[in-house]
């Protein structure tokens, strides 16, 4: 018997100059943040529209761009809608998880910490037939009994390179780790959604949205 690994997902890397990763990390470490569950956001959740952060988002949208152009998308643009800073201390994480209400989702690494781990559950897992589980459970027992723990998700991380940009599908789950540094872990986040001429108004499949 052969196994095959199959259907590999693609998210894009960019990598900011280091004078803008300075800057922008003195910045982030003067916000103030509140408590989000595990770890702590910044209250302001619209850095984009922040004139201290102009230099920093303008970079983004260029970043943005290009993905929308790599990936084909039939609109006018992709557009920031919220963004935010997050930051995670010594022992604490970020429960695996997706962006609702946004197309494109990205990451952006202040310094060096726990890695992000994008996750893609396991068909093995998550579809079956109730009829041939119905013969093997028993009241109480798990599908642990019955699977090999290697059909558990596809799991990947990606190391937090200070300055690394990552964008990636917002439905696409993932999450953090305990971070075992001293050091808090600092990050940008922001999501996105079409606006403007959005699909094929030729075919009747068109509309226009405007993002504030």
């Amino acid at each position: 018997m052969e196994r095959v690994e199959i259907l590999p997902q693609t998210i894009f890397k960019f990598q900011s100059s280091d004078s803008l990763l300075k800057d922008t990390y003195e910045k982030v470490l003067e916000l103030s943040w509140r408590d989000n569950q595990l770890n702590s956001v910044s209250v302001d959740s619209y850095l984009h529209k922040s004139p201290a952060f102009q230099e920093l988002y303008a970079w983004f949208d260029e970043c943005i761009l290009q993905v929308k152009r790599e990936v084909g998308y039939l609109c006018d643009q992709l557009k920031i809608t919220q963004s935010w800073a997050n930051r995670t201390d010594q022992s604490q994480a970020h429960h695996p998880h997706v962006h609702p209400n946004s197309v494109v989702s990205a990451i952006y690494y202040l310094n060096h910490a726990s890695p992000t781990t994008f996750e893609i559950p396991s068909v093995w897992r998550t579809y079956y037939h109730s009829e041939t589980l119905d013969r093997l459970f028993q009241p109480g027992e798990s599908l642990e009994l019955f699977l090999p723990q290697d059909f558990e998700s596809v799991l990947h991380r990606i190391d937090a390179v200070p300055g690394t940009l990552l964008m990636f599908p917002s439905n696409l789950r993932h999450g953090v780790e305990d971070n075992p540094h001293e050091e808090a872990r600092y990050t940008i986040s922001f999501n996105t959604f079409p606006c403007g001429d959005i699909g094929n108004f030729r075919s009747l499949s068109g509309l226009r949205i405007e993002v504030l």
